[in-house]
């Protein structure tokens, strides 16, 4: 499931609506902002870069999301090498930037569909 819709639902009901549009905006900012440095990674952040990427995909309730990011954590973590090197990161990394960009722009097509029924 790319998104847990029952996740969001609850997120929506304790928070409500005006506090909820806000920790979504601030959550979608930061991927954002992780994302557009993701595309030319930074040895000394990508491992950094990557677990607040799947903070912010595990309180959106983006599940594929989050998966890919501990999928990449874990190729990091088998291939610590490759950061010392400053090599390209593994090829996870597309994937998970990929990934992303679908969860947030199927969030934003569904989201105000899926929480006024």
């Amino acid at each position: 499931m790319m998104i847990n819709w029952d996740h969001i639902q609850e997120l929506h009901h304790q928070l409500g609506p005006f506090d909820f549009a806000t920790v979504v905006e601030q959550l979608i900012d930061e991927m954002h902002s992780v994302t557009g440095r993701l595309h030319t990674p930074d040895p000394l952040t990508l491992e950094n870069d990557v677990h607040r990427l799947k903070a912010c995909a595990t309180t959106l309730g983006f599940d594929d999301l989050s998966a890919k990011c501990r999928e990449v954590q874990r190729q990091l973590d088998l291939h610590q090498d490759l950061l010392a090197r400053d090599a390209t990161p593994p090829q996870a990394m597309s994937a998970l930037l990929s990934c992303c960009d679908r969860s947030v722009a199927i969030f934003d097509g569904e989201v105000s569909g899926r929480l006024a029924a």
